[in-house]
């Protein structure tokens, strides 16, 4: 008998109409990103290689201009600038103190950005906000010329010393937004190809109401161009596999992940990360992930490098 069924398996494991294959199968990562302590970086992630695709100093551009839609900009608001959207003539003078700021939604929704709907016929005072010292980095007239899907046509003056400059911001049909400072007043290259990224680890301006307030906070914006995200505060973050999947509603809102993965205590001055809420992300491939937050600081006990689990889900 013990003969008869050895034979039995050697056939049936050797089947040449059968090639094994092995199921897939996912590994759990942990990231580390590093803001740094005074959170200067910005940091770029790509879910589907796992790794960091570009990083930069928040300061070293100012605004955003959006490939997806009727010219439209977008603030860098890592920065704390906002706009005022005005009817002066460029060359008049300036007086800030009847300043109406605008900021943009931190939702990224393209109906409720600080510059609105481009007018070639306003004048726009950027306000640039703060470099990584707290020193402002000024204020400046800001005037639209032209615009096409090329170029944008700009006329800017920084409003105290009159100092005119006309240019064109030639857009990168590449990336979601082309960026641009007014500090070299230059195009500058910032974020990846718009396939090249999922994440944005940053500082962003977060307008809080009753009292309406201003606040630098930290956290992640999305690619709200090909990535869309649920939140999970229910299940587990091992039980969440692919089959849950059909039990999630997945937005593309810019900071549906946001900062509030974690809190401050006031007593201790410290952060920890609240261990209840769980996100699954859908990329532009079509590949789903579960992630959670698990520390804000590195192995030094600094602040400003928040680490997460992630997790690819397979069929």
């Amino acid at each position: 008998m013990k003969r008869i069924l050895y034979i039995i398996l050697i056939f049936s494991a050797c089947d040449p109409g059968e090639i094994p294959i092995n199921p897939p199968t996912s590994e759990l990562l942990i990231e580390t990103i590093p803001l740094d302590p005074n959170y200067q970086n910005q940091v770029f992630y790509d879910l589907s290689q796992s790794s960091i695709s570009s990083m930069n100093i928040k300061s070293e551009w100012d605004i955003g201009i959006l490939l997806d839609s009727n010219f439209k900009i977008i603030l860098n608001s890592a920065n704390f600038s906002k706009v005022w959207v005005t009817d002066y003539n460029f060359n008049d003078s300036v007086d800030i103190a009847n300043a109406q700021w605008s900021w943009d939604a931190t939702s990224g929704n393209r109906d409720s950005l600080a510059f609105q709907s481009i007018d070639t016929s306003k004048v726009y005072i950027l306000d640039r906000g703060l470099n990584i010292n707290g020193s402002s980095m000024g204020i400046y007239k800001v005037q639209f010329l032209e615009l096409n899907t090329s170029f944008f046509r700009v006329k800017t003056s920084q409003i105290e010393l009159f100092n005119d400059t006309i240019l064109d911001i030639t857009l990168d049909q590449n990336k979601l937004f082309t960026s641009f400072s007014f500090s070299s007043l230059k195009v500058v290259n910032i974020s990846p190809e718009i396939n090249n990224w999922d994440l944005l680890f940053t500082q962003y301006t977060r307008l809080f109401t009753n009292p309406q307030i201003e606040y630098l906070v930290t956290g992640v914006l999305i690619n709200d161009k090909t990535t869309q995200v649920a939140v999970d505060t229910i299940n587990d973050f091992n039980q969440i596999n692919y089959s849950s999947l059909s039990d999630y509603q997945f937005l593309s809102k810019r900071d549906i992940i946001g900062y509030n993965w974690k809190q401050f205590n006031f007593e201790t001055n410290l952060y920890s990360v609240k261990n209840n809420i769980n996100f699954v992300i859908r990329d532009f491939e079509g590949k789903y992930y579960k992630m959670r937050f698990i520390d804000f600081y590195n192995s030094q006990g600094l602040k400003g490098y928040p680490k997460f689990e992630l997790e690819e889900l397979i069929p």
